[in-house]
């Protein structure tokens, strides 16, 4: 429990400013540096705010109320962050916000439950070790509070003119990727909504790659790399979406750039063949897939460099507007025999490629064919129950019945099922000292899936391993948790709802309420299932 900080301690300019894209003081930023202290002794009215140094360091909690403040200045400088939100929440859910009555929300003006909401958010992004309900008592006393001041000052606090460039785009014709990527990277990384969740993400990665590259010559290379990865690849708690996502719905309706941010693919990165080029294009073959891709010229200024034929290129790129463009780092060398050997057995580096394949119907009869032979190697059954010790033998006999019994020699020569490597990294992992039991799930959207630990979620017939004194906070992690996929979540409250006293609970009640929100806040990229198969080919990209 950390010290919960005395309410005369001010919060400075310095912490204020970690909420801002810029680190120059602006007009406007020592009005709102004294309004986040007028929240803060607002908040310290109130006995519940003894509550937060429960989840939160002091350091934290004086940053909930500049997050707070942030949220008025936002509203009051049209930034559209969080306006951008409830629009992309009423899309999903036909409502403003979750968990709260909204019988007298005013949307674009300021309210008690964006405030109580906002306070969730921060605390189950600043910290994961505990999960906690937006029903919470303490966060809707703290909201009420809080809003008293936002409200008093809704109407006479000044607009920050210094925003706004951070979070839009000119429509012009010679903007295009680059400036579109400028705007994902602000969003995600130097914003107030985003701060507690992707900002902090990049943060700790930063601190990692500093660790564990110190006086490397190629650090600076290496953050770049990672900073470009991570703004293509990251998802967001809040509705688990790109930051392409929510920069195209930050952008007025009409924009000439949304529809092309929106539809802009997940990063490629990896060794490729340079197999020539021509006015327009780089022309590469992904050693790993075999995939060829055509790099566009436009984007990319080092082609010059490249001059023979199957040499090895290290390149990352994104499709914008049906072409790929170069993104993050580029280099090459010589044809080295070792490196392409172990690219093309590697799963991982034929995995950077997997998405180009995700509307191919092979994946799926594949899926299916797996699904039916796991059904009937289980006599009818896609949960199987065990103790830790036997899910390893498990998974290899149900491996060897698969590839004895369904697949053809000529099927494995253009399609490798992904689930030898899952059933190997389970095996290596340690499951077995950790936990005593564990289930085996065939997820109809992805494959093969292990859970550990969450057992008291299923009350199966076939389950000896069911308790139910630890069944409320199974339930809770295979919801929130996001090693747990979305579709084992769904089939535990599809199947098994009416038997768990839980979900007749006001909590259990909430859950379900939301249930889509809190599978998406929890598990974010993962709430998404693919077929885990990679198909290997000389296929255009």
């Amino acid at each position: 429990m950390s010290q919960l900080p005395d309410f005369k301690d001010r919060i400075f300019i310095r912490q204020w400013l970690v909420l801002k894209p810029y680190r120059k003081i602006m007009p406007t930023d020592n009005y709102y540096l004294q309004l986040s202290n007028k929240v803060k002794m607002a908040a310290y009215g109130c006995q519940e705010a003894l509550m937060l140094s429960l989840y939160l360091e002091s350091e934290e909690i004086d940053l909930l109320w500049c997050f707070l403040t942030s949220y008025l200045e936002d509203l009051v400088s049209d930034t559209n962050l969080w306006n951008t939100f409830v629009k992309l929440h009423k899309a999903l859910y036909q409502k403003p916000l979750p968990f709260f009555d909204l019988e007298d929300y005013y949307e674009g003006e300021v309210n008690w439950q964006d405030i109580a909401f906002l306070i969730w958010y921060y605390l189950n992004t600043m910290q994961k070790e505990k999960f906690i309900l937006a029903s919470s008592g303490f966060i809707t006393t703290l909201a009420h509070a809080v809003f008293e001041v936002l409200d008093e000052a809704w109407e006479y606090a000044p607009e920050n003119n210094a925003l706004k460039p951070f979070y839009s785009l000119d429509d012009s014709e010679d903007i295009g990727f680059y400036e579109s990527r400028v705007l994902m990277d602000q969003i995600f990384f130097n914003s107030y909504l985003f701060y507690p969740d992707t900002q902090l993400e990049l943060k700790n990665e930063v601190e990692i790659i500093f660790e564990e590259n110190k006086g490397e010559r190629h650090l600076l290379s290496y953050l770049n790399e990672r900073r470009d990865l991570m703004v293509h690849s990251l998802y967001s708690r809040l509705l688990a979406l790109r930051a392409k996502d929510w920069a195209s719905a930050i952008l007025p309706e009409g924009h000439r750039l949304a529809p092309k941010i929106k539809d802009m693919s997940h990063k490629v990165k990896g060794f490729f063949f340079y197999k020539g080029q021509d006015q327009q294009n780089i022309f590469l073959e992904h050693i790993a897939s075999g995939k060829q891709f055509a790099l566009t010229k436009k984007s990319f200024d080092s082609h010059q460099q490249l001059n023979n034929l199957d040499e090895i290129v290290y390149i990352g790129m994104v499709r914008w507007d049906n072409e790929w463009w170069f993104s993050g780092n580029f280099f090459s060398s010589e044809y080295d025999a070792e490196l392409v050997v172990k690219e093309r057995n590697s799963v991982e580096s034929k995995m950077e490629v997997d998405f180009l394949d995700r509307q191919n119907k092979a994946l799926y009869k594949v899926l299916e064919k797996q699904e039916r032979a796991f059904k009937k190697f289980t006599n009818g059954s896609s949960l199987v129950f065990l103790e830790s010790d036997k899910i390893e033998r498990f998974l290899y006999d149900f491996f060897d019945y698969y590839n004895n019994s369904i697949l053809k020699l000529k099927n494995k020569k253009h399609l490798e099922s992904n689930l030898s490597r899952k059933i190997e990294y389970e095996v290596s992992s340690s499951f077995v000292d950790e936990f005593d039991n564990g289930l085996v799930f065939f997820n109809p959207k992805s494959g093969i899936e292990v859970a550990m630990d969450v057992n008291s979620a299923f009350p199966s017939k076939e389950n000896p391993f069911f308790d139910e004194e630890l069944s409320e906070q199974h339930i809770i992690d295979v919801i929130i948790a996001e090693g747990f996929s979305t579709e084992l979540a769904l089939h535990c409250v599809n199947e098994y709802k009416s038997r768990l006293p839980f979900f007749d609970s006001e909590k259990g009640k909430l859950i379900l309420n939301n249930l889509d929100f809190l599978l998406r806040f929890g598990k974010g990229e993962y709430y998404f299932s693919y077929p885990s198969v990679t198909l290997v080919g000389d296929n255009k990209s």
